[in-house]
């Protein structure tokens, strides 16, 4: 397994006609036969292009991008109405924690170091945040 290019798509729109044509060109410039796996972002526009790809060649398998699986599964989970308010709040303290630059320092002082910060596109970082506040749950109350 390689990486072989990237390309800036910025400007173009992404459906499974346009992915097919830059991954089959990719395929087909390394040699269709040297391709077994096709791993990819999720989503529709990638699983279409994929499957037309795995139908054409049929000793190749499209298989959807674990992390980005795991991160939708997450996103989807922290909708559940038993987690989402305890997202929220999590998401607010950490806001307040690192807007105030002595109120963070204050912070670092007390608990010897950082917190896991949350990212709105990573959900996966929502729970982390939420376990390193608990670990270091007896610094902040002392």
């Amino acid at each position: 397994m390689y990486f072989l290019k990237s390309i800036n798509a910025t400007d173009k729109i992404q459906d499974h006609q346009y992915l097919l044509k830059e991954i089959k060109a990719v395929v087909m410039k390394v040699g269709y036969h040297n391709v077994v796996q096709l791993v990819t972002d999720n989503g529709s526009n990638y699983k279409n292009a994929c499957g037309i790809l795995t139908d054409e060649f049929l000793h190749m398998a499209w298989q959807p991008c674990l992390a980005h699986t795991i991160n939708l599964m997450l996103k989807d989970i922290g909708k559940w109405p038993e987690h989402e308010a305890c997202i929220r709040s999590a998401q607010q303290i950490c806001s307040w924690l690192y807007n105030s630059n002595s109120l963070h320092s204050m912070m670092r002082q007390v608990i010897g170091g950082e917190l896991v910060k949350w990212n709105a596109t990573r959900f996966g970082t929502n729970y982390m945040f939420l376990e390193s506040m608990f670990k270091k749950k007896d610094q902040f109350m002392a």
